[in-house]
């Protein structure tokens, strides 16, 4: 890392390096994005995927052109980015620390829908209303403003239908973020100037959730015009005070037991964007019971891994362990890979395999206790642990999935994360490959019954859609 940073400097001058901090603080992150991934992930040593070591180095050096260029902490941030988001991996990924004071925004969000990006909040000034389509924006067609401003940041291409989801960054950016913002654009409901206004970070993140879907709220079991529904927005549950509200749901499944089971019941993970997976695990128990829980998860797969052998993924595992026993979810299945890792590091080798005794699945299943009508209800958001909670869904008895596509993941899973040199930043990486998961890399699932348009977050309309499936 020293040596790129060096090399940096010469070519540019000690005088304009000094001046211009941004182009040595953004190689040697992007640098050390390179050494923990060689060093810690196993993708570099996988032989089954050779495009990740390819993009490795092949992306370092992309990513050190661009370094070059860095003038602004946007420079930084899209440089980064650019080179996490090459591995198209949704595991592996950077976290900034510092989010700006304020947002540069033209009073507009956009967002997927009907196969077109549409308005999906306007505010009243913004010139243009909810559900207008996006045509081009200073002569650009729609594919060249997205090629250009949005994919090789946020998109990834293995997944074609996100790439609409990542649209909405084509407006709004630090205000005193020196990259031009658009000015004008052509929707379906015609041309407008774009005005563009200065809002505080925290308030427009609020608006930017909400047009998305994705406001917070807590995990609930509750009836909608006689529809119950187990909303579990996240699975990232950590805090007491989380904790204390999942399990309450989880306890209340199991109160409401015989009722739930005759009742038309919709899993509800709209903007689920994964965590801890055996939270999934629990609500599957606490609705089909430990046998149908265990023959879902033997259907899935996933019982040989491959974990990358290193200190940092050791030390990693072994605070998870503690974390997840402190919140009383089991912690067991660790300890074996804690030996496994520690093991495969004394002897050298870079990688170092568990494998789980797999459950044998029984030709005839166990009865089904659920005889109403259930549902899991998805969209774009769904991902890593929301993924295997999908995979159960899908190996339950009578369960239909509805909604949108969701994400996919690679066989990269169970982040570990680094503090970057420059303290800006924080780089995460999955320590594990699945080596028999029965989901593929990178696949996701399509609904059977797709939510036909409009807001998807209003309660009332899905229930209406609900009711009319047959």
């Amino acid at each position: 890392m020293r040596g790129v940073i060096f090399g940096l400097l010469v070519c540019c001058g000690v005088a304009d390096a000094a001046a211009n901090p941004w182009v040595a603080m953004t190689a040697g992150d992007v640098q050390a994005m390179h050494d923990a991934l060689e060093a810690n992930h196993p993708g570099p040593v996988d032989p089954q995927n050779p495009g990740f070591r390819s993009w490795l180095e092949s992306g370092l050096q992309q990513a050190m052109q661009r370094a070059a260029e860095a003038r602004s902490l946007q420079d930084y941030e899209r440089t980064l980015t650019f080179y996490a988001n090459g591995f198209n991996d949704n595991h592996t990924g950077i976290s900034f620390h510092n989010a700006p004071r304020f947002d540069a925004w033209p009073g507009f969000v956009v967002g997927p829908a009907d196969g077109a990006v549409v308005v999906v909040h306007a505010e009243a000034d913004a010139g243009v209303a909810t559900g207008a389509k996006l045509v081009s924006c200073g002569g650009e067609p729609l594919d060249a403003l997205l090629k250009g401003r949005t994919d090789p940041y946020f998109w990834r291409a293995v997944i074609p239908h996100q790439r609409f989801e990542r649209a909405y960054h084509l407006f709004y950016q630090a205000a005193d973020d020196p990259q031009p913002a658009l000015k004008s654009c052509a929707f379906s409901s015609g041309p407008i100037v774009l005005s563009w206004r200065k809002t505080a970070d925290a308030d427009f993140q609020k608006v930017l959730l909400a047009a998305r879907g994705l406001a917070p709220r807590p995990p609930s079991l509750r009836q909608i015009d006689g529809v119950w529904f187990v909303s579990i927005p996240t699975f990232g549950y950590q805090t007491d005070e989380e904790v204390a509200q999942i399990h309450a749901v989880i306890d209340a499944l199991g109160k409401r037991e015989p009722e739930l089971r005759q009742a038309t019941l919709v899993f509800d993970l709209r903007g689920n964007g994964g965590g801890n997976s055996e939270w999934g695990t629990a609500i599957v128990k606490a609705v089909w019971g430990e046998a149908w829980e265990q023959r879902a998860e033997a259907l899935s797969g996933g019982f040989t891994v491959d974990w990358r052998a290193s200190a940092n993924n050791l030390a990693t595992v072994t605070a998870a362990e503690q974390q997840i026993h402190k919140v009383g979810l089991d912690s067991d299945w660790l300890q074996p890979v804690i030996a496994a890792i520690t093991k495969a590091k004394h002897e050298g080798k870079p990688l170092a395999r568990v494998v789980d005794p797999s459950p044998k699945i029984d030709p005839l299943p166990p009865p089904d206790p659920v005889t109403g009508r259930v549902y899991f209800l998805a969209d774009g958001a769904c991902a890593s642990a929301c993924l295997d909670f999908a995979d159960l869904m899908h190996n339950l008895p009578g369960v239909t999935e509805i909604g949108l596509p969701t994400s996919a993941d690679t066989n990269y899973i169970d982040i570990a994360s680094m503090e970057l040199p420059s303290g800006l930043a924080r780089l995460g990486y999955g320590m594990k490959v699945y080596r028999d998961r029965v989901r593929g890399s990178n696949v996701w699932y399509e609904p059977k019954a797709r939510w036909p348009s409009g807001d998807m977050t209003d309660d009332a309309a899905v229930v209406r859609w609900i009711k009319t499936l047959p």
